[in-house]
C-alpha cells in the first residue's frame, strides 16, 4: 500500500492544488468518488488491467462510462492517468485526495480511551467538543 500512496500522491497534491485554486473540493471528491467506483467494477477492472487494450481505446472507454458525471478536468485527469498507466491509483488518489481536504479544513483524528463506557448522548456532547470551528 505504501508503494501506491507513494505513486499515487503527485497525483493527488496536484488535484488538491487545483481544487483549492478554483474553489471546487467537493466537486473533486464527488468526481474521485465517481470515478472510483467506477473503476471498482469487476468488468471495468479486467479491462484495465489488460495489456492487450491500448491505451486510446482503454481512454475512450473510461471516458465514455464516466461521460455527463465528471467534469472536463476529471476527464483530463482521468487521459493523463490512462496515458502513464495509473489508472489503477484513482481509489489511492481519492483517499489521499479526501485526507489533504479534512486536514486543510482543520479536522484531526482522534483516538480516545476510557475506563468506562459512556452514554450515546455523552459520546456525541465530546465529539462536539472535539471539533473545531
Amino acid at each position: 500500500m505504501s508503494e501506491l500512496a507513494t505513486l499515487a500522491r503527485p497525483y493527488a497534491v496536484a488535484v488538491f492544488k487545483r481544487a483549492k485554486e478554483t474553489d471546487s473540493t467537493k466537486k473533486w471528491s464527488e468526481n474521485l468518488a465517481f470515478i472510483s467506483a467506477v473503476l471498482s467494477n469487476t468488468d471495468i477492472s479486467v479491462v484495465i488491467d489488460n495489456p492487450k487494450i491500448d491505451k486510446q481505446a482503454l481512454s475512450a472507454l473510461v471516458l465514455d462510462i464516466c461521460q455527463g458525471q465528471v467534469d472536463v478536468e476529471a476527464e483530463n485527469l482521468l487521459q493523463l492517468l490512462v496515458h502513464n498507466n495509473r489508472l489503477t491509483l484513482t481509489p489511492v488518489i481519492a483517499r489521499l485526495f479526501e485526507a489533504y481536504k479534512t486536514e486543510d479544513a482543520g479536522y484531526v483524528d482522534v483516538e480516545a480511551f476510557v475506563a468506562y463506557a459512556f452514554p450515546k448522548k455523552k459520546r456525541l456532547s465530546l465529539l462536539q467538543l472535539w471539533k473545531r470551528p
